[in-house]
């Protein structure tokens, strides 16, 4: 049997009314991560581990509709696989991340406080682009 279509379910609001909307894989045309949150975790010795989520995220149709996705209270999707000609692959949307006594990151990104950043470590994903084959 061939898998069902991967689909993504979500919220978003438009003129401050929340919709639901269900849009298949095909149908994406970019999904942009714009915000992280933060998680932290008990403190270490050398600091506080934090992992850092998807927050809030921005997904583009092919018909050119823009949809900012509602945060889900169970949180965001933290990897997406998928198979093409080249083998498999796993792309990372999450990283973790320990903040030093003095405010300086593991990661090495800019001091922060916070719960919610816009930056991203350099290995994780931050936009996916599809292209239509036709």
């Amino acid at each position: 049997g061939k898998n069902p279509p991967f689909e993504f379910k979500f919220r978003h609001k438009k003129n401050n009314i929340t919709y639901s909307k269900s849009l298949k894989l095909e149908e994406i045309a970019k999904i942009k991560i714009t915000n992280w949150k933060l998680k932290s975790s008990n403190r270490r010795k050398e600091g506080i581990p934090y992992r850092a989520e998807p927050y809030q995220i921005q997904m583009i149709s092919f018909s050119g509709e823009i949809f900012l996705k509602e945060p889900s209270p169970t949180g965001e999707i933290q990897q997406i696989q998928f198979n093409n000609q080249f083998g498999d692959a796993t792309l990372f949307l999450f990283w973790n991340d320990l903040q030093y006594e003095n405010g300086q990151w593991f990661s090495g990104l800019k001091p922060f406080s916070g719960e919610f950043r816009l930056d991203c470590h350099p290995d994780v994903i931050r936009e996916i682009q599809f292209f239509t084959i036709n």
